[in-house]
């Protein structure tokens, strides 16, 4: 007995400094390219680093131009203003602070397959995409929010998996503390709570008046933050968050452009004659039916048995969640005009749908291999 657990101590001890190695080489890869390119700015970019400046010049959240800053919610400005200590101007931290944010999703994601999926070379390509993922290290370049929205993504999901198999409440506690830092961040972080509400009301095993105690601290939690940023904005402004201009194009005609994209992130490139509507449709269709059977197996007791069980949770959790992100952004990319580049908002359904891939065994490691290249 000794010996195993000796030998399961010595495997832990392995990969974790395997994840650990991978996570330093994928911030590597974007400080270099921030190194050779300098950080990547563009309106929103530009937007952050001013309200950022302003934040340390005692102006409080007000951008370059003097408007108020509410388009966004406050979270990354205030990062960008506080990692500095404020000796370090916004821009310089940018960089750094993304690249180790990138770096620290990375790890977070390997340590959500850790123990779930039994297959060692799937572990090792689900890692390996996640490190050496081209849509993710090109926003991580950029001074923008999404890597601070998809790491606290990525550990509220954790945490909500947590919770789900071993229905302690700390976990739960954390998996609103991170949704609520997502949201403070993007947005778009509402899509946690959508996930959760309804995973929260089909867990067996709970009784109705507990599942309703259980949704209220969640919810709570995640969502009183973002209420109180809200306040303020209409208190000061009048408004509660500033207007966008309305979209030209139709949901459909969005939808076509993302699937056009993730093709080009499952298969290297788009493939021809429009097959690359039917093929990332098919894919997801097949994960939409992974992922229910996943958030079926809730009905099941808290604590009941097996790996197959933590499986497909899990699965069914990050599948869900990738899922309800995609419609939702766009359906908002077709009500409210934004900028240029479809890679940038699907970015933070990349890290649920490649864990959830993986954890389903969607396409098994061909999938999720091509996904890195």
């Amino acid at each position: 007995m000794l010996r195993r657990l000796s030998a399961a101590g010595r495997r832990v001890d392995r990969f974790t400094l395997a994840l650990a190695a991978l996570a330093a080489l994928g911030a590597g890869l974007v400080l270099a390219r921030e190194v050779n390119y300098g950080v990547g700015l563009t309106y929103d970019a530009v937007t952050y680093i001013s309200t950022a400046r302003n934040l340390l010049n005692g102006e409080w959240f007000v951008q370059y131009n003097n408007w108020p800053y509410w388009h966004w919610p406050p979270l990354y400005p205030l990062l960008l203003a506080g990692a500095g200590f404020g000796a370090l101007d916004p821009y310089a931290v940018a960089g750094p602070v993304n690249a180790v944010i990138f770096g620290a999703t990375i790890f977070a994601a390997g340590c959500g397959l850790r123990g779930r999926v039994r297959n060692g070379r799937l572990l090792a390509a689900a890692c390996v995409a996640a490190a050496l993922s081209l849509p993710l290290a090109a926003v991580a370049a950029q001074a923008l929010s999404e890597p601070l929205f998809i790491l606290g993504i990525t550990l509220s999901l954790l945490y909500s998996v947590r919770y789900f198999e071993s229905g302690q409440r700390p976990a739960l506690l954390w998996a609103a503390v991170f949704a609520s830092l997502a949201f403070l961040t993007r947005y778009t972080g509402i899509t946690l709570i959508l996930t959760m509400a309804p995973l929260l009301l089909l867990q067996r095993g709970v009784t109705l008046p507990e599942k309703a105690r259980r949704l209220g601290l969640y919810l709570a939690i995640s969502l009183l933050p973002m209420a109180l940023w809200l306040l303020r904005n209409y208190l000061d402004w009048g408004q509660i968050r500033g207007a966008g201009t309305p979209a030209s194009r139709s949901f459909w005609e969005v939808a076509g452009q993302h699937l056009g994209e993730l093709s080009g992130w499952l298969f290297l490139t788009r493939p021809p004659g429009g097959l690359d509507w039917a093929l990332t449709a098919g894919g997801l269709m097949a994960l939409t039916l992974a992922a229910a059977a996943g958030g079926f197996s809730l009905y099941r007791n808290v604590g009941e048995g097996g790996d197959g069980r933590r499986r497909w949770i899990s699965g069914g959790v990050f599948g869900s969640f990738g899922l309800i992100y995609l419609v939702f952004i766009t359906a908002a990319l077709a009500s409210v005009e934004a900028s240029p580049g479809a890679a940038r908002y699907l970015a933070p359904a990349y890290i649920p749908l490649l864990l959830a891939a993986a954890l389903l065994r969607i396409c098994r490691s061909s999938l999720i291999i091509s996904s890195a290249c």
